[in-house]
């Protein structure tokens, strides 16, 4: 770093590059500034074979593998009616459906009553998704994919268990982006059916 800006340095180009280079290896690179302070770097890189222990769970057909290191705990949302929110350790945090979130929604899905709630550390925030069941927590083989594919940034890769099923294996971290999405796309439906029932009135 430097504190002046020349045509060689100052201008975040070696910055860039290694973004770049993060981004191929399907790692993330995150940035924290405090004013007065200083930034913070964090690199994650997935190593080419990793053996983790995931919690399997599913939605719907299919089945989703999560870090258990990400788990803070699992709850049950039985008793509850169209919640947004719930209460976990004395305090109010948000709660999503990991159907809606995930964007493998397709045409014949339909919408079951969950019963369970993963409390998943999302960037050091605690967030609650809505899962169908659990299926068991076991160490399993991680392998990332190539750049053959473009992958979205919340697959860190997938794993295949002993009856040969492939699963995806999802980066908590990376669900942010798809809570915003889903946000953005809920505030819009509401809008439009204002907007619709305007026009019949």
């Amino acid at each position: 770093t430097t504190d002046t800006v020349t045509d060689l340095s100052g201008r975040g180009v070696g910055l860039d590059v290694v973004h770049l280079a993060i981004e191929r290896l399907r790692g993330f690179l995150e940035i924290e500034t405090t004013l007065g302070i200083g930034t913070k770097f964090t690199v994650a890189v997935p190593l080419s074979l990793s053996i983790l222990p995931l919690l399997l769970c599913g939605i719907q057909k299919r089945t989703i593998a999560i870090p258990s290191s990400k788990v803070l705990e699992i709850v049950s949302i039985a008793d509850l009616v169209e919640t947004k929110e719930i209460f976990w350790r004395d305090r109010l945090i948000p709660l999503y459906s990991l159907l809606k979130i995930l964007p493998y929604s397709e045409s014949n899905d339909f919408e079951t009553e969950s019963l369970l709630a993963l409390i998943l550390d999302i960037a050091g925030v605690p967030i609650a998704f809505a899962i169908d069941r659990l299926i068991e927590e076991k160490e399993l083989v991680i392998k990332p994919f190539d750049n053959t594919v473009k992958v979205p940034a919340y697959v860190m890769g997938c794993t295949i268990l002993g009856t040969g099923e492939v699963v995806l294996v999802v980066a908590p971290d990376q669900l942010n982006a798809l809570v915003v999405n889903n946000f953005i796309s809920e505030t819009d439906q509401v809008d439009n059916v204002s907007l619709q029932k305007r026009k019949i009135s």
